[in-house]
């Protein structure tokens, strides 16, 4: 089982490729990288990091994009300013290649708050409102332009690509300075989190699914919800299940509807994970259901907050695909005893063809210690991960790598 590490590349910008992968190889004694080269928007706190200690950074990508390619498409990529004119991937792989230490590729596809990201290009909720920060992996155009992306990251001497962000997105996804000042049942935000775009509609219809009377449906649940606040304060309280979530619809084609998100993100995620197994590299989608379907930092969802996640995202990790990828599990819970639940409810569920690789996060709020991460990374060999990797080299006290070293050497 390999073990790799997550990072930043203002990490590498900052502290330089050579002081990052020398903390990595001798002090985690981790023998691989994976650095962000494409981000969103962020404001991050870094403990170690002497350039900057709280930093606002602008979204783009940290590698040279050739701009011409993208010529005639809606989307084309903006290197982020904080970049400052570098090609942060070249130096890390430059820098790795000398230390024989693998690199992957970490890109965030659909969570896009570039400023010049064209509106047709986004989500939009029933009322037409355009979802800022996000792309619909339905729409053919951004498909084009992700793939093209994954197509140029490989060209760099990497080993993975590590896609986050490949799949729809709920209302609440951190978009800057949101503001929602009223109680709202979390059954209608669930609706006014789904996308309606021309795109979405179009294949819903191709399906024979009666998209706009769903839209009108949802429409009325909403518009329900912010008119009503003594319903909206009685369903504060009940959980959101898929059952209920049904009932609030009245029987209306939300099923169906749900299922043809499902079919557009595993189509998406077969489009950009062709590209990259084209050019000789490993592809693998981050599974973020666990930490969405969490009700708190640690815990362990339930059975109906994970299969809300799943129809919040669109992204089903147990359907069949016909691409072959690999599914990087966020296991982003306190306890062992429970990540092992989700180890093994993955391992039963996925397709032969999938590998399970793991992130874990060694510090707060998951783990308090080295015996609770040892315990971890123990479980994950032992139920034959592929890989384990940690999140995150810039968010934590170096002394974290310490606790790495300890517990993969364990």
């Amino acid at each position: 089982m390999s073990h790799s590490v997550y990072c930043f590349a203002t990490d590498v910008l900052d502290e330089g490729a050579e002081a990052v992968l020398s903390n990595l190889q001798e002090r985690a004694g981790v023998g691989g990288v994976t650095m962000a080269v494409k981000y969103h928007m962020v404001r991050d706190v870094y403990p170690h990091n002497l350039e900057r200690r709280v930093a606002s950074l602008g979204a783009g990508v940290y590698y040279r994009p050739a701009l011409e390619s993208y010529a005639g498409e809606p989307l084309s990529p903006t290197v982020s300013p904080a970049a400052n004119g570098r090609d942060a991937l070249e130096e890390l792989c430059t820098a790795a290649s000398s230390r024989a230490m693998s690199v992957g590729a970490w890109t965030v596809l659909l969570h896009s708050d570039e400023p010049d990201t064209p509106a047709a290009a986004a989500q939009h909720n029933c009322f037409g409102d355009v979802s800022a920060g996000t792309l619909c992996p339905a729409n053919a155009a951004v498909v084009r332009f992700c793939r093209r992306m994954v197509e140029e990251i490989c060209s760099y001497p990497i080993d993975v690509v590590r896609c986050e962000s490949a799949h729809f997105h709920g209302f609440h996804h951190g978009h800057h300075h949101e503001r929602l000042l009223e109680e709202i049942d979390a059954a209608a935000l669930f609706l006014l989190g789904l996308c309606f775009c021309e795109s979405c509609m179009a294949r819903a219809r191709s399906a024979d699914v009666d998209a706009d009377r769903f839209r009108e449906t949802v429409k009325d649940v909403v518009e329900g919800a912010f008119s009503d606040r003594s319903s909206s304060r009685a369903a504060k309280d009940q959980d959101l299940s898929p059952e209920r979530l049904m009932d609030v619809c009245g029987g209306a084609e939300i099923l169906p509807y749900l299922e043809v998100r499902e079919r557009s993100v595993a189509a998406f995620q077969d489009a950009v994970a062709e590209a990259a197994i084209h050019a000789g590299k490993r592809m693998t989608f981050i599974d973020q259901t666990v930490p969405d379907g969490a009700r708190t930092h640690g815990a362990l969802p339930t059975e109906a907050e994970s299969a809300i996640s799943r129809w919040r995202l669109g992204a089903n990790p147990f359907a069949s695909g016909g691409t072959d990828k690999g599914t990087e599990l966020a296991g982003y819970v306190a306890e062992a005893r429970d990540l092992e639940c989700l180890v093994s409810s993955y391992r039963k569920a996925l397709p032969d063809a999938s590998e399970l690789s793991l992130i874990l996060r060694p510090g707060p709020p998951d783990c308090d210690g080295t015996e609770n991460l040892a315990a971890k990374v123990a479980l994950a060999e032992q139920a034959g991960c592929a890989e384990v990797s940690f999140y995150n080299y810039g968010l934590y006290r170096l002394d974290v790598l310490d606790r790495i070293r300890s517990a993969v050497a364990s």
